[in-house]
């Protein structure tokens, strides 16, 4: 059986990111196959004592990666004041793990290497002879230049110094998986590259969404209501990226249209929003429980009736996938490849980019026809559940399986 080696950032328990709990699904996935499988990663610093041996965590300590990224900051206050930067930062902070994964993968050998596009690990790391290295393109730079996404607008000299980068780590690659035609599109318009590009949909936790459906937790029920009042999901609602600026407006559309509703705001939430809230609702309709384990978010996810979320940028949207594929149809902005992930029959899923109003009025149209929303669940479910098989199928297929 191959070798093969898998390199992430972080990885579970000590993330919830989509990028660090793919990869580990990945691994999983190959380990459950027989294959000899060793998961690097280049942020964690520290072994956990739950840890099976072949996780390795190689990365710096958390004290020097924020003095890292602190250095960092500073260059670009100087050069370019009043503007948003992280890209060349989430790089740098990775370096030091990264060459560290070196002296590893040259003991290791292995047949196939699958390393991410953010942080562009590949930029710091040596070939292994006779190996074939794949990289997911989960991110692309070149994205997050939109003004919507940010307070202040994006450093485009902090892009370009992480594209140069993450050009140079493609030196070492053999062939990209793009998790939708939409990745693969940007990835072709910012990189210049001669290999194999495939289009391959992220990988699902199935045996962590199936336990899900098992575990429920009501919602409903924390907030103080019957577990027939209906409730809504919005997923990392406290980001900016995600939405964030536009959740009170939502909230208070909706209650306007059809009052007996809640909601449920997974992740952190900023101490803005919180207020707003508690200001506008008494908290009394919301439910933010904070930073959840896995587990825990998708089972309160499991007892909402639709997921709702006014994103602004999706290269996959790993949590709408999860949310569809426990039978919440989704709601949610038209952008990038959503179009591709969101199942849209029996409602329209699909929302011009800031017609809030409009967001708001299919969300109640939904909700106030129990049939539609019954098939429109249905529908969500299975169309998550055939993405997920093709997943499974095309991440196998790099194994020769």
């Amino acid at each position: 059986m191959k070798k093969i080696a898998i390199l992430s950032p972080s990885a579970p328990p000590n993330t919830n990111d989509s990028i660090g709990v793919m990869h580990h699904m990945l691994y999983e996935l190959y380990k459950k196959k027989g294959y000899d499988v060793i998961l690097y990663t280049f942020f964690d610093f520290r072994k956990l004592s739950t840890d099976p041996p072949d996780i390795r965590r190689l990365g710096s300590p958390s004290k020097l990666r924020s003095l890292i990224d602190r250095i960092i900051w500073l260059y670009f206050r100087i050069l370019e004041p009043n503007t948003t930067t992280h890209q060349l930062s989430n790089i740098a902070v990775g370096i030091l793990g990264s060459l560290r994964i070196n002296r590893h993968l040259k003991k290791f050998k292995p047949d196939v290497l699958i390393i991410p596009d953010r942080c562009a690990p590949g930029a710091f790391l040596d070939k292994p002879d006779n190996c074939k290295v794949y990289l997911i393109e989960h991110h692309n730079p070149a994205r997050f230049n939109s003004t919507l996404m940010w307070e202040s607008p994006a450093s485009i000299r902090d892009i370009n110094i992480a594209i140069k980068l993450c050009q140079k780590a493609l030196a070492i690659v053999d062939e990209v998986i793009c998790p939708s035609q939409y990745m693969l599109d940007e990835f072709k318009k910012t990189y210049n590259f001669t290999g194999v590009i495939k289009c391959v949909p992220n990988l699902a936790n199935i045996d962590v969404l199936t336990k899900s459906k098992s575990m429920l937790k009501s919602v409903a029920h924390e907030l103080g209501f019957s577990e027939n009042m209906p409730v809504i999901y919005i997923p990392s609602g406290g980001l900016g990226m995600k939405g964030e600026r536009y959740i009170l407006s939502l909230i208070l559309m909706i209650r306007s249209l059809f009052p007996n509703v809640v909601f449920y705001i997974s992740g952190h939430q900023s101490h803005v929003l919180r207020k707003e809230l508690e200001l506008a609702l008494q908290i009394k309709y919301v439910f933010m429980p904070g930073n959840q384990p896995y587990e825990t978010n998708l089972a309160y996810a499991k007892s909402c009736a639709l997921c709702l979320s006014p994103t602004m940028a999706e290269s996959y949207g790993m949590a709408i996938f999860e949310a569809q594929y426990l039978g919440l149809p989704v709601i949610t902005f038209n952008v990038d490849a959503l179009s591709e992930t969101v199942c849209v029959a029996e409602h329209n899923g699909l929302i011009p980019l800031l017609d809030i109003p409009k967001m708001a009025t299919e969300v109640v149209k939904i909700l106030q026809d129990p049939s539609t929303l019954l098939k429109a669940q249905e529908a969500a479910a299975d169309f998550a559940h055939r993405i997920a098989e093709r997943s499974k199928e095309g991440y196998l297929e790099l194994t020769g399986q």
